[in-house]
């Protein structure tokens, strides 16, 4: 009876997510979003300095005035640049709630799918866009597709096509399509941290130049199972320029782990 339920309950969760989508869809393009300044080279070169695109038709005005344009123009891929509506808060009414996708990013999330991750972007250029152009850009719906089992978590696809309008005339078109999930849990497996041997008790003889006892002047060789006999470590650019092959033989056989460093130190054994 159990499992039935469930099945039950997420059809009823997916009915209302698709009736959700169809009204969006059935409202047509979202209310337009006006670009907050027209295209201009601060920012051209600014984009193309962090793209890494030394076209001259962007930059140059001397050689984009001998090309076909007879003028600098804008770089086609930079046209989500100039509506993006930046980091402030939007005006009232001008904010998700005016946008097809932002709707749909908020009823699924309060269906239990909080995270999201872009999967698709399609553009479409028709021209080149000129210095002193103010775009707007208006966006519809096209798709919900779900739910969908992904490597990532149970999720559903919203699709929606961005247009860029200058004036009345369509410039670019984008169609752009996220995953929006609900992450799987994860089981990690409990780890477990190597215990080396005890230290050894007891008080160091003091014919061998380690007098103290066993708090402070611990026995090298069984401080830490990191270390191997023969194993020495690698010393360092100013031990090198030393004599490596000195500093190793001093040192051969000995941890340079924080636990073994801090024994020497309070034992007295000098470290070279």
């Amino acid at each position: 009876m159990t499992g039935g339920a469930e099945d039950q309950s997420a059809e009823e969760q997916s009915a209302v997510i698709l009736a959700a989508a169809e009204k969006v869809r059935a409202a047509g393009p979202g209310s337009p979003r006006l670009a907050r300044d027209p295209v201009n080279l601060p920012a051209i070169r600014n984009w193309a300095d962090a793209i890494g695109d030394e076209n001259p038709l962007y930059t140059d005005a001397s050689y984009a005035s001998r090309s076909v344009h007879r003028q600098l123009v804008a770089p086609p891929a930079m046209v989500q640049v100039w509506t993006m509506p930046g980091l402030q808060p939007p005006a009232a009414g001008g904010g998700d709630d005016a946008d097809p996708l932002g709707q749909m990013m908020k009823t699924l999330e309060e269906a239990g799918f909080p995270a999201v991750v872009a999967t698709n972007c399609d553009q479409t250029y028709h021209r080149y866009l000129r210095h002193g152009e103010l775009l707007s850009l208006r966006a519809e719906l096209t798709g919900v597709s779900g739910p969908k089992r992904t490597a990532l978590g149970e999720g559903w696809f919203v699709t929606t096509r961005n247009t860029w309008y200058c004036g009345d005339e369509p410039v670019a078109e984008m169609d752009w399509r996220v995953l929006k999930y609900r992450p799987r849990a994860v089981q990690q497996e409990p780890r477990t941290l190597h215990q080396g041997p005890p230290a050894p008790t007891g008080t160091v003889a003091a014919g061998n130049g380690l007098a103290g006892t066993a708090a402070c002047a611990q026995v090298p060789a069984a401080r830490c199972s990191a270390r191997t006999a023969n194993a020495a470590p690698r010393p360092s650019r100013t031990d090198r320029n030393r004599g490596g092959r000195e500093w190793a033989g001093r040192n051969r056989g000995r941890c340079f782990c924080w636990h073994c460093r801090g024994s020497d130190a309070a034992a007295g054994v000098p470290r070279h």
